[in-house]
């Protein structure tokens, strides 16, 4: 009767320690995937708009939530031939809005959002074409943000390799869209 009365105990010891487990482990995963959905986005244009002599990219925040503590930067990378190989030179271009304190989140239905705030243009103050002499050079767009629920960050990255292809004559059409319309 007692080797009985321990046989449940310890069954029921073993059932308790693996739900335990599982149940851990679910609410690992679980707080994984949020954290992973908690992260900011961001979209940038993958082509350069040139309009009244200004240089523009767009970026557009993607997350439901707002994000903080933005930062854009634009390099040239140079890449210059060394004796045994090659070396890379970053030169920094001047942007009229280096920083943006906040995004405010993007709207649950687009369709009714006249003022897209999620949505910001960044002008560069520098001339592209007179400092992109090399064909072998390429610039780099990156956006440092910070995530408003999470306070995760996320850096993103463009790279445009081509001037006389990701350079585009025209403006940003209003919205969510990334095409350049041609004026």
């Amino acid at each position: 009767m007692l080797d009985l009365f321990f046989i449940s105990i310890l069954g029921n010891f073993w059932v308790v320690t693996y739900q335990t487990i599982i149940l851990s482990i679910s609410a690992s995963i679980i707080f994984l995937v949020l954290l992973f959905l908690l992260r900011p986005r961001i979209k940038i244009a993958d082509k350069i708009a040139f309009f009244e002599g200004k240089y523009i990219i767009k970026t557009i925040n993607r997350s439901f939530f707002r994000i903080y503590d933005v930062k854009f930067q634009l390099t040239i990378k140079h890449t210059y031939g060394t004796p045994g190989g090659k070396n890379v030179r970053y030169s920094r271009l001047n942007l009229k809005r280096g920083e943006k304190l906040t995004y405010p989140r993007r709207p649950f239905i687009e369709k009714k959002c006249e003022l897209f705030e999620h949505a910001v243009l960044v002008s560069i103050e520098d001339n592209i074409r007179e400092k992109w002499t090399n064909e072998s050079d390429t610039l780099e767009f990156i956006v440092i943000a910070k995530h408003g629920l999470s306070s995760f960050a996320k850096i993103y990255k463009v790279k445009y390799d081509h001037l006389g292809t990701d350079i585009v004559n025209g403006e940003y059409k209003h919205g969510n869209t990334m095409e350049i319309v041609v004026v």
